[in-house]
């Protein structure tokens, strides 16, 4: 499985990767007191280094059965929630019910069972949601994993709705955040 790098919000995911690539050539130091800004694409053509895709040409014929797709996407999404459990706090995860969270939650509950660690699973109840909740809690009573929830009104959601856009410092789409910042706020002692 290569490398796969994304720039998102000014972050180098996979930055261990291309440090230890480039290590050789760089010394990855800055001036004392000082800040290094590389804004757009533009910044990583002055170091050499040509983002590319490993995605293949379309027109080439895939010559992969469909087990080695299947196990080439479990690599891929195992190694993806893996780098995202590196965390000096307490891991949980925001689990609805659905497809998704449920996988994730599935393989964070693995990975974290592997290295020892702690997962508590949570949940938002929401007003119309209770067919989800029931997924969820099978979910987690499989997992083995804690299960907290929180239940959410319109009346809770929008006078959080304020808190929520602050602390993720980004417009919402819609008010989820809004109950997993409850969610937070009741599971996790603020100092």
């Amino acid at each position: 499985m290569g490398p796969i790098y994304a720039v998102v919000n000014g972050e180098l995911y996979g930055y261990e990767y291309y440090r230890t690539e480039l290590e050789q050539e760089y010394d990855f130091k800055v001036f004392k007191n000082r800040l290094l800004v590389a804004t757009e694409m533009k910044a990583f053509l002055s170091f050499a280094w040509k983002p590319q895709c490993d995605y293949p040409d379309k027109r080439v014929l895939e010559t992969r059965s469909e087990a080695e797709v299947i196990e080439g996407v479990r690599e891929y999404v195992t190694e993806a929630v893996r780098l995202r459990l590196r965390a000096d706090v307490p891991v949980g995860v925001y689990l609805s019910g659905g497809l998704n969270s449920s996988s994730v939650a599935g393989i964070v509950a693995h990975l974290i069972k592997e290295e020892g660690a702690k997962l508590g699973t949570i949940a938002i109840r929401g007003i119309s949601a209770e067919s989800s909740m029931d997924i969820a809690r099978r979910t987690v009573k499989w997992l083995g994993v804690e299960f907290h929830t929180v239940h959410m009104d319109e009346v809770a959601l929008a006078s959080r709705f304020e808190d929520a856009v602050w602390h993720s410092e980004t417009p919402l789409p819609d008010v989820s955040g809004t109950g997993k910042l409850a969610l937070v706020e009741k599971f996790i002692p603020w100092e």
